[in-house]
């Protein structure tokens, strides 16, 4: 698929063949199935008329096809009034003011497609797509649950969690994965309630002084406190 091919190599800024990975300079869409690669008199960025080479991608294209369907994937235009804008930012400062409709930002800065393919809300429709998605298989922008923000898929969230959050490694020792705590606060709070907490007052500061059981901290306390066991 010529578009498919096209949005790899612009969108996603892949360069390189989807089968085997190797990096293609250029590639050449055309109707004729027959013809090969180097059935063509490339020179430099022409091979011939009839073909448009479209810099973003280093594709040739037919030029027609290039005309009537590629370059309309790449317009900043308003799909009410069909008013054109130079970027992202004008666009949806035209939706708002013009026609009171919304742009996603999470799916503009991530969302991996033309920009005639994104897509714009009335508010009751945008509350929808954050919370729930639309009617394409998608479930929204899933909510950091601490800090009340939105991020755009689940592997974005989770990268989140990872970064921002914590989690018990002993819990995660006995295979209890993906439980995450807001800050040190909370975690302590987890250690003192399901797992076995040195209470002394340099291992809290040191933190993390936490065991699987009694005899673990037991030992703990006779080693590195001995007038305390």
């Amino acid at each position: 698929c010529s578009l498919c091919f096209i949005k790899l190599r612009t969108i996603q800024t892949k360069m390189t063949c989807p089968e085997c990975k190797t990096n293609l300079d250029h590639v050449i869409c055309t109707t004729n199935e027959s013809l090969r690669y180097y059935d063509f008199n490339i020179w430099g960025e022409d091979i011939g008329p009839g073909y448009h080479f479209d810099h973003k991608s280093n594709v040739f294209i037919p030029e027609q096809y290039y005309n009537e369907v590629v370059k309309k994937l790449f317009l900043f235009q308003c799909v009410v009034c069909q008013a054109n804008r130079k970027d992202f930012h004008g666009l949806k400062k035209h939706y708002k003011e013009e026609h009171n409709l919304i742009m996603c930002n999470l799916c503009l800065d991530n969302k991996q497609c033309f920009p005639s393919e994104q897509r714009v809300y009335n508010q009751s429709d945008y509350d929808k797509h954050i919370k729930e998605g639309d009617h394409d298989g998608s479930i929204g922008h899933p909510n950091c649950e601490f800090c009340k923000h939105r991020y755009y898929d689940r592997e974005a969230l989770f990268l989140h969690l990872r970064k921002d959050h914590l989690t018990c490694h002993l819990c995660e020792s006995k295979g209890i994965q993906h439980r995450f705590y807001k800050d040190y606060t909370n975690l302590e709070a987890h250690f003192r309630s399901k797992h076995f907490l040195c209470e002394n007052v340099n291992c809290l500061l040191q933190r993390y002084t936490v065991f699987i059981d009694s005899i673990d901290l037991s030992s703990h306390n006779i080693r590195v406190h001995p007038s305390e066991a």
